[in-house]
C-alpha cells in the first residue's frame, strides 16, 4: 500500500472514529471503502475488471445451512467442461452456491463460475431470479451479501425482465402442473429459457433437468 496524508474537519474525524468503532473496523479502512465505491461510480469499469471482482465475491459469506442453494425453494433438488460461446441460463440455486462459500455445492459452482468468467460465455438470469436471490441473501446472510451480490455479480450478468405475457404463460404452467414442489420463479425461467433458445443452465435445481434442459455443472 501507499501511505498518503489527508486533512478531515474535525467532524468528519469523529465522525469515522465512531463509525469505525461500531464496524469493529479502523478510519483508514473505512477512507479506503469510500474511495472504492466514489471510483466505481465516478469511472467506467472494464469487462475485464468486473469479472475478476466477480470471481472476488464468490464465496466470501457463509449462511452455515449448508443446503441453501438445494433447498432455496423449500424443496430437495437432484442433480465441467470446456466450451465455447455457450449462453447459460444462471438460477437461484447457482447464485446462492456462488455466493456461500458453506453451501454443500460451492465448490462446484465456484468452478463453474471461474471457468465461464475468463471464457466467452453469456450468463443470463431474469429479475425474478434476481428478485428470488436477493430474497434469500437478505434473510439467511445479511446486507452485505446483498450489496456484494449486486456490485460485484449482478454486473457479469444479462438481466432479461419476465414481461406480462411470459408471466401469464409461467402462471398457467404452473397451475396446470398442481405441484407444490414447483415455484412460480422456475416456471417463469423456463418459459424465458424456451424463448430466447436457451438449451443449458447453471443450476442445482432438478426441475430443469425434468424439463429437457441440459444442466451445469453435473452433481
Amino acid at each position: 500500500m501507499i501511505r498518503t496524508q489527508i486533512q478531515l474537519e474535525e467532524a468528519q474525524h469523529r465522525a469515522l472514529k465512531e463509525l469505525a468503532a461500531r464496524q469493529r473496523t479502523s478510519v483508514a479502512d473505512l477512507i479506503r471503502q469510500a474511495v472504492d465505491r466514489l471510483l466505481e461510480t465516478s469511472v467506467a469499469v472494464s469487462e475485464e475488471e468486473r469479472r475478476r471482482r466477480a470471481i472476488a465475491a464468490a464465496g466470501r459469506f457463509r449462511s452455515g445451512l449448508g443446503d441453501l442453494a438445494e433447498k432455496h425453494d423449500g424443496i430437495s433438488g437432484r442433480g465441467l467442461r470446456g466450451m465455447r460461446r455457450l449462453r447459460l441460463f444462471v438460477d437461484t440455486s447457482a447464485l446462492l452456491a456462488v455466493m456461500d462459500g458453506s453451501d454443500l455445492f460451492h465448490p462446484k459452482a465456484l468452478e463453474g463460475w471461474k471457468q465461464w468468467l475468463t471464457e466467452d460465455v453469456v450468463l443470463v438470469s431474469s429479475n425474478y431470479v434476481i428478485l428470488e436471490t436477493t430474497a434469500l441473501l437478505q434473510r439467511r446472510i445479511g446486507m452485505e451479501a446483498v450489496a456484494l451480490f449486486y456490485e460485484d455479480i449482478l454486473p457479469v450478468i444479462q438481466v432479461e425482465w419476465v414481461v406480462p405475457d411470459i408471466h401469464r404463460s409461467a402462471v398457467a404452467a404452473l397451475l396446470a402442473a398442481r405441484r407444490q414442489d414447483l415455484s412460480l420463479v422456475d416456471c417463469t425461467s423456463f418459459e424465458l429459457m424456451r424463448r430466447l433458445g436457451l438449451r443449458t443452465a447453471f443450476s442445482f435445481d432438478w426441475h430443469f433437468a425434468e424439463q429437457g434442459f441440459e444442466v451445469l455443472p453435473p452433481v
